[in-house]
């Protein structure tokens, strides 16, 4: 026994302090290969004496595999970029508890020794360059628990065996430690021809140093990989990724209509591939107004491309791809007389209006709808190559503005009364 902090004997003088205080502090030392039951003696002046039965038993261990997830048991899956912990505790097992106890002051402690059957897997961290499939820690007095890490340098499964000298656990001591290449997650949508739209790759895990994503195209005839500020396309693209980031932008590039594969890899993830459809282009107009008065102010819109979504049949605007030039969109008026259409360089049934490259729409001061007489006119609009989006109608009805008369009360012979009109 010994007071707190101090060093052990077969006596030890406990202080309780005056003021109203009952209780002293003191520690029980088992010695190393000691078993049964001991009585302690407690004496203090003025006091009935005390005796203590204290059960000596043997030591135990528990051991657990934990990652940034949660654990506790002894098989444990986890990415080569991350670890894997193994915490090792000794103490007391009474049935199903296990009662957590420090290594005495003074005593010769206990030796941790861990083993991985399969050193290509990885190794157990302790400093040094390699990593080790085999590390032997010790428990010095005061230590009731020490934690070791897993270093996996490669994807496989390996045995990881836990033992304290010749201590028994109540629990599994080994289990399998299962190592996979962190995962690219990609975001990759259809894409029109002639047209480009963003695209991204996500890291499984945040990158341990800076790295670079490669992305490419199977078929560059079909589809076209650039850095996600639109620059010129090829048939890959590398992306830099800094360190404790996990995400990759880059821009996908319709060329023709078809389907092509992108691989997206990066040192240590495991590499993903996608397929992506090129499809063709459609035109649409928008924030065209159906309804018109003949006097009526120009009405300004725009023209959009973009496309027609394979699943859902909805529309996507997408912006018209970087090395193509300009798109040149024709929009026609039916009836010139029921309106004309207005552009910067131009009035009359039929205009040319401009969607330039990097954009999905022409600026809405370069295109508007001139009313006329009453009637109806349907605007359509097209390009070389790029239909109008199927289905769609843009009918606009001009009418003449009504005038609003209320009614006049009876007036009388020789008199007048004043109305507004």
């Amino acid at each position: 026994v010994s007071p707190v902090g101090g060093a052990p004997g077969a006596t030890a003088t406990v202080l309780v302090p005056a003021s109203g205080n009952l209780r002293g502090t003191f520690t029980v030392h088992a010695l190393e290969g000691a078993s049964g039951t001991v009585n302690l003696q407690v004496d203090a002046p003025g006091f009935a004496p005390a005796t203590l039965p204290v059960d000596v038993v043997e030591p135990a261990f528990t051991v657990g595999a934990f990652t940034t997830g949660g654990g506790g048991g002894m098989d444990v899956a986890v990415t080569t970029l991350s670890f894997a912990t193994y915490r090792i505790t000794l103490g007391v097992q009474s049935g199903a508890s296990f009662t957590r106890q420090p290594v005495r002051t003074g005593g010769t402690g206990f030796q941790a020794t861990l083993v991985s059957s399969d050193p290509d897997i990885g190794g157990f961290v302790d400093g040094s360059a390699t990593p080790p499939a085999q590390l032997t820690l010790p428990f010095d007095p005061g230590v009731s628990r020490i934690s070791v890490d897993f270093d996996p340098v490669q994807p496989g499964a390996t045995t990881v065996s836990v033992s304290v000298g010749g201590l028994t656990s109540a629990r599994s001591t080994s289990g399998v430690l299962t190592a996979t290449a962190p995962t690219i997650s990609v975001s990759a949508g259809a894409v029109g021809a002639g047209l480009m739209v963003p695209g991204s790759a996500g890291l499984g895990a945040y990158a341990p140093a800076d790295l670079t994503v490669t992305i490419t195209s199977s078929d560059p005839s079909v589809l076209q990989v650039g850095p996600s500020d639109y620059t010129t396309p090829g048939a890959s693209v590398g992306v830099a990724v800094r360190a404790g980031n996990a995400s990759a932008r880059f821009a996908t590039h319709g060329i023709a209509p078809g389907t092509a594969t992108l691989t997206v890899s990066a040192p240590d993830y495991a590499t993903r591939t996608v397929e992506v459809s090129v499809v063709p282009p459609v035109l649409t107009l928008f924030a065209l107004r159906t309804t018109l008065k003949t006097f009526d102010s120009p009405d300004p819109f725009n023209v959009r491309v973009g496309i027609t979504t394979p699943s859902g049949g909805g529309y996507q605007p997408q912006r018209v791809r970087t090395g193509t030039g300009p798109l040149q969109a024709t929009v026609t008026s039916s009836d010139p007389g029921v309106g004309v259409l207005a552009a910067p360089a131009d009035t009359g049934q039929t205009v040319t209006v401009t969607i330039p490259e990097g954009a999905f729409s022409s600026a809405t001061s370069d295109l508007a709808f001139s009313p006329g007489v009453n009637g109806t006119t349907d605007v359509s609009v097209e390009a070389p190559g790029v239909p109008q989006r199927p289905g769609t109608r843009y009918t606009v009805t001009v009418v003449s503005p009504g005038i609003s008369v209320p009614s006049v009360p009876a007036v009388g012979a020789g008199l007048y009364v004043t109305e507004l009109v």
